[in-house]
């Protein structure tokens, strides 16, 4: 299938948006869970090694999927809201469901995604893996590397990688906390003075 969708495409899809063409990542983290008026639904996560989106079904029970290679096509594939910095997609009772084996096991690195408004685990422990490099960022990277080319008249496949890796790297930096130092701002030489 040509037409197969990475799971940076999916992550990459304007939230509220559906999700055509199939794509693939294995399924872990799954559980069943129940809302608040009692009807029953499944999560689970999938990841590719370099991209992982939290799904949700409110039809097919995710749990039997564990640890398989698995490919998603069809309609009612829906993108989400992100949430705590992982983007998120529905899968409706329309969509297929296609298992393809034991998938590989994701990195250690790539659950959860980058999470906004701290840099501590849910426990309140520290972080010490890497940034995970979500399709948002790499996508963001993307784009501000075509327009920055674009504006030197370098718009061959080389140059975009080149500087879409340099701001890949800044913002893995920022994510780890590694702020660039503020700059105080030098007092006024009183000698320089303008009276009134």
């Amino acid at each position: 299938m040509s037409n197969n969708k990475t799971l940076v495409d999916v992550a990459n899809t304007q939230p509220g948006a559906y999700v055509s063409g199939p794509f693939q990542g294995t399924m872990s983290r799954t559980a069943a869970r129940t809302s608040g008026s009692g009807k029953s639904f499944y999560k689970g996560t999938l990841t590719d090694g370099l991209t992982t989106i939290d799904c949700t079904s409110f039809g097919r029970n995710l749990t039997t999927l564990e640890g398989q290679l698995i490919t998603v096509t069809g309609m009612g594939i829906k993108r989400g809201e992100d949430y705590k910095g992982m983007a998120q997609i529905t899968i409706g009772d329309k969509a297929v469901i296609t298992s393809n084996g034991v998938g590989s096991a994701a990195p250690a690195q790539s659950i959860p995604l980058v999470q906004t408004g701290h840099s501590g685990s849910s426990n309140g422990a520290p972080r010490n893996e890497a940034p995970r490099n979500e399709g948002i960022v790499i996508g963001a990277c993307l784009n501000k590397a075509v327009d920055v080319c674009i504006s030197v008249g370098a718009t061959d496949e080389e140059a975009i990688w080149r500087v879409a890796s340099r701001l890949l790297r800044i913002s893995n930096r920022l994510q780890k906390g590694d702020l660039h130092t503020e700059e105080t701002p030098k007092p006024e030489d009183a000698d320089n003075e303008q009276p009134y």
